[in-house]
């Protein structure tokens, strides 16, 4: 068998598992696309495909003000250990990239308490 007949096959196989399986999950969400992925993410990634159709899971909605507080809680994590480190070097704060970090630190992550 060579490669042309090969390819034909394997065009073959796929078509009619895809005409198969789309009596199965009839009706797709996503149509023509998901009848051509299917198969091969199953494939490549050795995964079967589901027997029942599953719907993708859509991420939970949120307030955007909360994720604006989580995303900024985060970054705060993260520029933590720079304020350790330098915020309190007098040497350091001598340097108009670290004051700036210093400041913004202050300014978004300390609490001030009143």
């Amino acid at each position: 068998m060579n490669k042309l007949e090969f390819r034909h096959n394997l065009k073959k196989i796929i078509q009619n598992f895809v005409k198969n399986i789309s009596k199965d999950f009839y009706p797709f969400r996503f149509g023509q696309r998901a009848a051509v992925f299917c198969p091969i993410y199953s494939e490549r990634c050795h995964v079967p495909v589901p027997e029942k159709p599953i719907l993708p899971t859509e991420r939970p909605r949120t307030n955007p003000i909360s994720e604006a507080l989580s995303q900024r809680q985060r970054a705060c994590v993260q520029y933590r250990s720079f304020a350790i480190t330098y915020c309190n070097n007098p040497f350091a704060l001598q340097s108009y990239n670290v004051r700036q970090g210093c400041e913004k630190y202050r300014r978004w992550c300390v609490r001030r308490s009143g």
